[in-house]
């Protein structure tokens, strides 16, 4: 939805702030924006914040064929020496979408 976009502005704008408040509106809206929720998952996993796993579990309640959301959820187990979780979301990610691989850090 246009928050979301909006979000995602904001973000690339160095806004984060911004984009946190955008994406939260987008939740109150609606809890079950599983976009929303991903995104609002990503920026906290971008800033470290063990939160995030809340945000990408929920988004995986509504929607579990989101290799993105799974993604991310490997991104941030692998960042924080979580190896076996890591591997598990990173493998349900390629399960859902073995011809799209997003990048890994």
């Amino acid at each position: 939805n246009r928050l979301c976009f909006n979000s995602e502005k904001l973000n690339i704008l160095k806004n984060a702030n911004e984009a946190l408040a955008a994406l939260k509106q987008a939740i109150e809206l609606d809890s079950n924006n599983s976009t929303a929720l991903h995104l609002y998952g990503s920026m906290l996993n971008q800033q470290n914040s063990l939160d995030c796993v809340s945000f990408y579990e929920r988004s995986l309640k509504i929607n579990n064929k989101s290799y993105l959301t799974f993604n991310g959820l490997g991104n941030f187990y692998l960042k924080t020496n979580q190896f076996e979780k890591a591997e598990n979301s990173y493998s349900k990610a390629i399960e859902i979408n073995p011809k799209r691989s997003a990048k890994i850090y």
